[in-house]
């Protein structure tokens, strides 16, 4: 998670916009301008749960990490491999060590995702927010690296009974200026050992596999 490279658009090895949302109380305790966020949130908690209206209730549910993010746990910890990488479907892949590291944040609501690699243009450096909205019942990807300048997004399901991720994303070719589809699948039914893969349109539109990585886990 993560992926999709592609030279010059070819790097984004994987797997977050941040929003803000407007909170009121039927009966808000009354709060100096000055007031800090704990401070707001501390009285909000503080009120019974008969004096909150159904917009308050709904809204901390929507901000409470479940069942969801705990599958999530399976990607944490540090984990070495490597990615191969087709800039078409006839060409030959490129191969690259990669390394990564993902870790619990914001009190178990996101995983933060850390990735290295070695490319025949340097030295790749990639940042991921992996997390499961509440609200709009998927998984979201936010991506960004220093091969790039835009924000990669992606959003997906999990399917417990084979513990597969399947991500749908789309960003723009910087080459060709065209909007190219992804669709990814993360197979985590080994605790140790994780696949990727990724395809893409070919030019006559046909989909191939442009990313396939491997990655076990140090710790």
């Amino acid at each position: 998670m993560r992926k999709s490279v592609n030279w010059a658009a070819a790097v984004a090895l994987c797997g977050v916009g941040f929003a803000a949302g407007r909170l009121t109380l039927s009966h808000p305790a009354p709060l100096s301008p000055s007031a800090s966020a704990a401070t707001v949130l501390s009285a909000m908690l503080a009120q019974p749960p008969g004096d909150m209206d159904e917009g308050m209730m709904k809204m901390m549910a929507a901000g409470t990490p479940g069942e969801h993010h705990r599958v999530l746990d399976a990607l944490i910890g540090e984990w070495k491999g490597f990615v191969r990488i087709r800039m078409g479907p006839d060409m030959e892949p490129m191969e690259m060590p990669t390394t990564i590291k993902r870790e619990w944040m914001l009190g178990g609501r996101y995983v933060s995702e850390n990735v290295t690699s070695e490319t025949d243009m340097g030295a790749f450096e990639g940042m991921g927010v992996i997390g499961y909205s509440n609200v709009d019942g998927v998984y979201e990807v936010g991506w960004i690296d220093n091969m790039s300048t835009g924000i990669f997004t992606e959003q997906g399901s999990y399917e417990a009974k084979t513990k597969t991720f399947r991500f749908v994303g789309k960003h723009r070719d910087p080459a060709t200026g065209h909007t190219i589809l992804t669709n990814s699948i993360m197979d985590v039914s080994s605790r140790d050992r994780h696949v990727t893969r990724s395809t893409i349109p070919g030019p006559d539109g046909t989909p191939y596999e442009h990313f396939y990585g491997v990655f076990e886990r140090v710790k």
